[in-house]
């Protein structure tokens, strides 16, 4: 049979985008950070991470990272169209208006000659009530017990002693400390140490806005979620003290190790940070956080899961879907659910095909195949 004479580059369209994105996130990697790290969307980070960043940023240090790879770079800059559209969208709402939309605002001095500011998303504006709101979207995923992962998250605020629920889809936060502190997630928890900064500063409180909202967009099925809090003038301390730790600790003792350490080795925030290897050169900060889980022998026969069936029905409707190149991401995140649950990093199938759970920079954790 004849080859066929395929027309245009000898490389996919597709292919050609990927490996420029990668270069491009490469090279990124590489230069000089251009922006102060010491600004309202690296409120909720940790003040260790926050030191090699500042480092780089003083042109102190610089330290590897992985690049991301091309699909996790095309999500991320797909959330500033969805939060731009969204916005638009609340422009047409008669209750209130939308103001104030990229306003820059300051909060402290960094030095005397630097400021910590950031420009915020918009303002809900009415005669009545004032609010600073921020968009966020994130993708959805998979639920062992509820319809999806979003699902999931709105049946945990419900029960939440700390939250009050307004709507089905719209919650009050009162105590903002005391949320945070129940929350335990520090991905979430950092748009609200975020937001808050906006809240405390001294062009919204002049204006009279009196409360903050999160807005969250699914990237899967366009679902929302408002997460309303009233500001915390102790959060917003709490993050002031940190950063201005982090100058002097760059600036005065040029020593990141002066830097406290917020959260402890075996933690998700390590093992997904991208300076783990320099704070922890002793340890795998990744597999410290899968050592959290019962020790086993690895891999782990499937057979011998209390999940049996219902994994290797999903792995086979996963095999079915990878062979007739459809997308796969559902079954995906089922199975890698269902690892968690179970708390078991790599399996064997019946099929004797290996597969682990690999931890990917914005995209958590995916499945993978694995040797022995």
């Amino acid at each position: 049979m004849t080859e066929p004479k395929i027309l245009g580059p000898p490389i996919g369209y597709v292919d050609a985008l990927d490996a420029h994105t990668l270069d491009k996130s490469e090279a990124e990697n590489k230069g000089a950070r251009t922006y102060t790290p010491l600004r309202p969307s690296a409120a909720g980070k940790c003040s260790r991470e926050l030191a090699y960043e500042f480092m780089e940023y003083r042109g102190k240090a610089s330290y590897p990272k992985e690049a991301m790879l091309p699909d996790t770079v095309r999500l991320l800059n797909l959330g500033h169209s969805v939060e731009y559209n969204l916005l638009r969208q609340f422009e047409e709402v008669e209750l209130f208006k939308t103001k104030y939309r990229q306003q820059v605002v300051s909060f402290f001095k960094i030095t005397p000659e630097e400021w910590c500011e950031g420009s915020i998303d918009l303002c809900f504006w009415s005669e009545k009530w004032k609010c600073v709101g921020d968009v966020k979207s994130k993708k959805d995923k998979f639920s062992s017990w509820s319809k999806t992962g979003w699902d999931e998250t709105t049946e945990k605020l419900r029960n939440m002693p700390t939250v009050t629920s307004i709507s089905e889809k719209a919650f009050w936060i009162e105590d903002l400390p005391a949320f945070l502190k129940e929350l335990n997630d520090p991905f979430l928890a950092a748009n609200f140490y975020q937001l808050n900064m906006y809240a405390n500063s001294q062009f919204l409180i002049e204006r009279g806005i009196d409360h903050a909202v999160v807005i969250q967009y699914n990237k899967n099925d366009s679902r929302l979620r408002e997460l309303r809090f009233k500001p915390s003038v102790e959060v917003y301390n709490e993050v002031k003290e940190k950063f201005q730790l982090v100058q002097k600790v760059v600036d005065i003792n040029q020593n990141v190790e002066d830097a406290p350490k917020d959260f402890v080795l075996g933690s998700i925030k390590c093992a997904f940070c991208s300076f783990n290897k320099n704070c922890w050169p002793s340890n795998d900060a990744l597999k410290s956080f899968f050592n959290q889980w019962p020790k086993r022998d690895w891999p782990v026969k499937t057979k011998d899961m209390q999940d049996y069936e219902e994994l290797e029905e999903a792995y086979d409707r996963y095999k079915q879907a990878v062979a007739a190149s459809k997308s796969v991401d559902a079954i995906e995140d089922e199975i890698v659910k269902i690892l968690e649950r179970d708390q078991i990093e790599k399996v064997k199938f019946d099929d004797d095909a290996i597969y682990q759970l690999k931890a990917l920079k914005g995209d958590g954790l995916v499945l993978r195949r694995a040797k022995l």
